[in-house]
């Protein structure tokens, strides 16, 4: 069985899903009168809720897993977050013949004997016929994402000369200062339309932390920790994000950064150099006065980013899909291009946010 820490029984049908809800009783002195979905303690886990007569919802934690309606047809969402300990912990979210998997860092959704990799943002539909089997209405479309060599190296021309510019002051000198680096990076993500460090900071503290906080307090709380990270990632993680693998695109700083490094006449190269650092870069030295702080790129890493950048602003001309069979997994190579953030808060008044500013701040 796995680990299924809240103890979820499987539901096979709507008129089962139905009849769970109406027997549970809400959780006492909760302000959404949330019902659990297995043991009582962990109804922040899994719950179940029923918006109208014929719809009825498996949470989990804050977002609906499964989508039972009347019709005896459901959906199977994707978690908005999920690592190896969830197949477990959602097996039995899903009527019998379906479960979950894990696979190299992705999440598996089991049909019958096949297993699909879900992707994030996206729902699987089914229908229950005669005798309880489940059949598979928008069967998903398995792809290898390869590339293709020439277009690629049409694309990397572009660059060439920022690179070449590159050796020249790596030539003069290797370290750049840290202070102004970080300033120039702030000033990228303003530009960008992303609130600074700063601004986030005063977001937080306005917000009312109370547990009679409402609903819309509580989910702009996750927000705002969800963005603040995102933004430190402008305009896509690098090496110094402890990561090998190059994701969390955001368009438009992408974008940006692209126009600076083509800019010929070379009036962005600096700046478009102190954001590469930020990301890609490393403290040569690191001391406890920041303005000391030196940091330095080495050509292979610089490299690395602007390879990256084009692959991922150029996608469509640079990767080619190739279908596979039905069920077949395909690998993760370059699928990390198509990972991109968005931001909702936007550079906006932080105190019109909340007007109720944090007693005693």
């Amino acid at each position: 069985m796995g680990y299924n820490t809240a103890n979820v029984r499987k539901l096979n049908s709507f008129a089962e899903a139905k009849k769970w809800y109406e027997n549970i009783k809400p959780i006492a002195r909760h302000p959404q009168q949330v019902r659990p979905l297995g043991i009582r303690r962990h109804h922040e886990m899994a719950s179940i809720r029923m918006p109208d007569s014929s719809t009825v919802e498996l949470y989990y934690y804050r977002n609906p897993l499964v989508t039972w309606r009347s019709d005896n047809t459901f959906s199977v969402h994707a978690p908005a977050y999920w690592s190896a300990f969830v197949p477990d912990n959602i097996c039995n979210f899903v009527p019998l013949n379906l479960g979950f998997g894990w696979n190299r860092g992705r999440l598996l959704l089991r049909v019958g004997s096949e297993f699909y990799a879900m992707e994030r943002g996206q729902s699987y539909n089914f229908q229950v016929m005669d005798g309880g089997k489940c059949f598979f209405l928008n069967v998903p479309t398995a792809y290898a994402t390869r590339i293709r060599r020439k277009p690629y190296a049409e694309a990397m021309k572009k660059v060439s000369k920022f690179k070449d510019w590159f050796n020249i002051v790596n030539a003069i000198s290797e370290t750049h200062k840290g202070e102004a680096v970080n300033e120039t990076y702030e000033i990228f993500r303003v530009a960008n339309g992303v609130p600074s460090e700063s601004q986030y900071d005063k977001l937080r503290g306005n917000l009312v932390y109370s547990a009679n906080r409402t609903e819309e307090e509580h989910e702009l709380v996750h927000r705002v920790w969800d963005e603040s990270r995102k933004a430190g990632k402008l305009p896509f993680r690098g090496n110094r994000q402890h990561s090998k693998q190059y994701a969390d695109f955001y368009r438009p700083s992408c974008e940006m950064l692209f126009n600076w490094i083509t800019d010929e006449s070379g009036s962005k190269w600096t700046e478009a150099l102190y954001v590469i650092l930020q990301q890609q870069g490393s403290y040569k030295t690191y001391t406890s006065n920041s303005e000391d702080r030196q940091m330095n790129i080495s050509h292979r890493e610089l490299d690395d980013y602007l390879s990256a950048l084009v692959k991922y602003l150029f996608r469509d001309q640079v990767f080619e899909k190739v279908r596979l069979d039905q069920g077949a997994i395909p690998t993760k190579t370059n699928l990390n291009f198509y990972d991109e953030i968005e931001f909702t808060i936007g550079n906006i008044d932080i105190m019109s946010i909340n007007p109720n500013p944090k007693q005693g701040a």
